[in-house]
């Protein structure tokens, strides 16, 4: 008889596939629904290395990561995992859309990490983003409020004096601070613990700024892209680079804005003899009958450059 009430139990809860808790009403819609005036949920929290050995995870799996470059939750879409921050639109209808190139078939963010939406033309300030040192992750010192194509102001405020808290020696101890250091070439890191060959090394890098899944670009791979294009053409419109770029300028090794209308650059994850690389795009210019005068032959070249790591440039992301 026992056995029978049983089966009668479940057989109506089956049919019923509805769960309340906290609440003997859950809602019509609603397979589950939770009740509570003074608690949460806690969803699986993870760390980067378990959510990367899930097997075969599926579509709409959910997770909190409790170590990734930005910590929070994160969803399975097929195809990768994505942030629920990062991989989505927000209310202000900015996301992080992806772009995938046809000659490679390499997918990249379709804009600079912090830009408002992908550029228009090569004055779009609203596509310029922020401007990052390199090796640094998402502190705050990184963040551009573009008022006009000349006008940034920086929430990371300049150290005070060069030489100012210019180094850090615990990766824990790193604020919104912009540093300048003492010497041009100072990196701000001077732990011993890594060396700035171990900064920006992939997914999971340290510090890597990109959302899950993407991360900084090497040489090669912007080599690849730029190899694409025609650059040196009479006609080439730089507009229709699919990878969408902008005259963004940066901001140099003293702190300060430096406006530069001949040169599009932006960091990548390579190191050379200690020396972090940047990739460019640059306006190719020619001398008119006027001595020392130059404009604009309508041509661009590239190139693959040391930068000083106290610069801050742009930074766009490629899928690992």
């Amino acid at each position: 008889m026992i056995r029978f009430i049983l089966i009668l139990l479940v057989s109506a809860f089956t049919c019923k596939a509805q769960v309340g808790i906290g609440t003997s009403k859950p809602h019509s819609s609603s397979t589950l629904e939770i009740v509570s005036e003074d608690k949460g949920i806690l969803i699986p929290r993870l760390a980067l290395e378990a959510i990367d050995g899930i097997a075969d995870p599926a579509e709409g799996l959910l997770v909190y990561c409790s170590n990734c470059p930005s910590k929070g939750f994160y969803f399975y879409d097929g195809n990768a995992w994505l942030s629920l921050m990062d991989g989505l639109s927000d209310l202000g209808g900015n996301s992080q859309s992806s772009i995938i190139s046809s000659p490679t078939g390499k997918e990249w963010l379709a804009k600079n990490l912090g830009a408002e939406r992908e550029a228009t033309s090569l004055d779009d300030f609203k596509s310029f983003g922020d401007f990052y040192q390199f090796g640094r992750g998402n502190d705050g010192h990184q963040i551009v409020e573009w008022i006009d194509a000349s006008s940034p102001e920086f929430l990371g405020p300049n150290s005070e004096t060069f030489g100012d808290a210019a180094v850090v020696e615990d990766l824990n101890e790193v604020s919104n601070v912009f540093y300048r250091g003492s010497s041009i070439s100072d990196f701000w890191y001077a732990g011993d613990d890594f060396s700035i060959e171990d900064f920006w090394q992939g997914v999971g890098g340290i510090n890597n700024p990109c959302p899950y899944g993407f991360r900084l670009p090497t040489v090669a791979e912007f080599e690849v892209e730029f190899a694409t294009q025609d650059f040196e053409s009479d006609t080439y419109d730089i507009n229709t680079f699919y990878l969408k770029v902008a005259e963004t300028g940066f901001r140099n090794s003293s702190g300060f804005y430096s406006i530069n209308s001949i040169r599009i650059s932006f960091w990548t994850s390579t190191v050379v003899e200690s020396v972090p690389q940047i990739a460019s795009i640059r306006k190719v210019l020619k001398q008119t009958i006027k001595k020392d005068e130059n404009k604009s032959s309508g041509k661009y070249s590239t190139s693959f450059s040391n930068s000083f790591p106290k610069s801050g440039f742009p930074v766009r992301c490629i899928r690992d």
